[in-house]
């Protein structure tokens, strides 16, 4: 029980550099001229995943370390 923890933990982490990654792409896709539309939506998209899988993750963790899902 303790390791999933542990890798659940991890995930969030790996969740959390990759939002990092996805709010610098934003930036430059919002500053770009003319504004890249297409790349906006895609990052969009995978903010989208990101945060639904954060929630099972955080779900997961709440329970106790069972199994996430995504």
């Amino acid at each position: 029980m303790m390791y999933d923890l542990v890798a659940l933990n991890a995930e969030l982490d790996r969740c959390k550099v990759e939002l990092k990654v996805l709010d610098k792409q934003i930036d430059l896709a919002a500053a770009s001229k003319p504004v890249d539309i297409v790349e906006i939506e895609r990052i969009a998209r995978r903010v989208r995943e990101l945060s639904e899988h954060v929630e099972a993750l955080t779900d997961a963790i709440v329970q106790g370390g069972g199994n996430a899902q995504h």
